[in-house]
């Protein structure tokens, strides 16, 4: 490393040692071996195979998870994990004891947008990731402020010397952040990358019903942000032995990286509201072009009666109390300062834009 580089980093680094407390030396014991053992792998597929596995995947499965008010756990602790993450909301990602790997979002409306969207996703049945707030992170080895340290450790092609250089001994205390644990799974990929573009979907086998009420949840959600890394393609029985290039047997279609939701421009009311459901109700036809981005992935396509269907009578099943404890349990009114009654009627509104009016037209 140049010594501009090396300087920059020493200067970084210390910078954001201010504030950090220090701990006992071996504070958590941490299992290197089973971190080695569940860290995040990828299945790389050949195209032909990854097609396969896309045309078989799950996208919504019974649940009687309806209830959005999980009690949060108190404190997580980790070790952090000094790695670049892209993307704009500050974050990092930490290993636990048990070696997990949790990625940790700390500023910002977009943790408050994904702890809401997932659990709702997750109470209605469609796969999605775990992620919840948590009152205090306790990381060893973090930076004071993780998210800005890596960027600007990678800029200087710094990260390697500061992963030397990591003091475990030290931690650094994160009030409310939502912490993210990954749906179970392989996540797949190919040469050509991960993930799945919406426009895909109609390659799906699985049930129409569930194809469509799945776009119909990305539009209620007004999930723009839907670039194909923002889409999880996972294989469920990928175990360490299995080849690549290997063939999945059973796959799961996930949305991840919900943060930009409830707006479009995250946990924004008025700009949800305003947000419309359908593009022309009589022929059901939906589109994200008025959308950041001309809605990324997303072509404007028609709903199926199914799939109509299938969402409202699911959303019809949740509860005032169900909704409210999502709301509340993603901190939105410490986040806009809006009572909980504002975010509820427009919820209410929406649902009721997708269960009124008149059957779908067939095809």
């Amino acid at each position: 490393m140049g010594g501009f580089a090396l300087t920059a980093a020493a200067v970084i680094a210390g910078s954001q040692a201010t504030g950090r407390k220090s701990g006992p030396a071996h504070p958590v014991d941490f299992d290197s071996e089973q971190a080695g053992r569940t860290a995040r792998r990828r299945l790389r597929l050949t195209d032909s195979a990854r097609s396969a596995a896309l045309r078989q995947a799950v996208l919504w499965r019974p649940t009687t998870a309806t209830n959005g008010a999980d009690t949060p756990a108190s404190s997580i602790v980790c070790r952090f994990k000094p790695d670049v993450i892209g993307g704009t909301t500050p974050k990092f990602e930490c290993t636990t004891a048990d070696g997990r790997t949790i990625k940790v979002k700390y500023r910002g409306a977009e943790p408050h947008g994904e702890v809401a969207a997932t659990r709702l996703m997750r109470a209605l049945g469609f796969p999605a990731d775990d992620v919840r707030f948590v009152e205090r992170v306790r990381c060893h080895g973090c930076p004071t402020f993780p998210f800005l340290t890596m960027r600007l450790l990678g800029f200087v092609k710094a990260t390697d010397w500061y992963g030397h250089t990591v003091d475990y001994d030290q931690y650094t205390d994160i009030a409310w952040a939502a912490v993210e644990h990954k749906h179970p799974g392989t996540e797949i990929e190919t040469a050509d990358g991960r993930g799945w573009a919406w426009y895909e979907l109609d390659a799906v086998d699985g049930p129409r019903a569930h194809v469509d009420a799945l776009r119909l949840m990305a539009i209620f959600l007004a999930h723009w942000d839907n670039k194909s890394e923002n889409q999880r393609l996972v294989c469920l029985d990928a175990g360490p032995s299995l080849p690549t290039r290997a063939r999945c047997g059973e796959s799961l279609a996930i949305l991840q990286d919900l943060g930009a939701t409830f707006g479009p421009r995250k946990v924004d009311l008025a700009a949800w509201r305003r947000t419309r459901i359908w593009m022309d109700r009589a022929s059901c036809l939906v589109s994200m072009e008025d959308m950041p981005h001309g809605g990324s992935t997303f072509r404007p396509v028609r709903i199926s009666e199914e799939g109509r269907r299938f969402l409202a009578q699911r959303l019809g099943a949740l509860t005032r109390a169900e909704i409210r404890a999502i709301f509340e349990g993603a901190r939105f009114p410490q986040r806009d300062g809006r009572d909980v009654d504002s975010w509820l009627e427009v919820f209410e509104d929406k649902v009721r834009e997708i269960s009124a009016g008149q059957p779908c037209p067939r095809p």
